[in-house]
């Protein structure tokens, strides 16, 4: 399945890739990823499978923790 990338730059980097997939283009105040609390780490929606994969190896195997990341009102028109 193919993913849309939101033209908008949020400033928030994802933690396995180091890049910005911006908003959803669905909601343009939530990041393309989630954050994940028990990891205390941003992840794109483009690495949730190398994510898993990552944390089965480590003490939160098993664990489900995503929330949605917000983007403030004038971050993700940002340049």
């Amino acid at each position: 399945m193919s993913q849309q990338l939101s033209i908008f730059s949020t400033g928030i980097l994802c933690w396995h890739c180091n890049n910005d997939p911006g908003t959803k283009e669905s909601n343009a105040y939530h990041w393309n990823g989630f954050f994940d609390q028990d990891e205390k780490i941003k992840v794109c929606n483009l690495c949730k499978t190398h994510h898993y994969n990552f944390k089965l190896k480590g003490t939160n195997a098993g664990k489900y923790s995503e929330i949605p990341v917000f983007v403030k009102q004038n971050q993700h028109n940002k340049k």
